[in-house]
């Protein structure tokens, strides 16, 4: 949800690889 609309936010925080996408 918040990982796919913001992959830098959240989702850097959360999962590592989202960070990289």
């Amino acid at each position: 949800m918040s990982e796919r609309k913001k992959p830098g936010l959240k989702g850097a925080r959360r999962s590592p690889q989202f960070s990289k996408r």
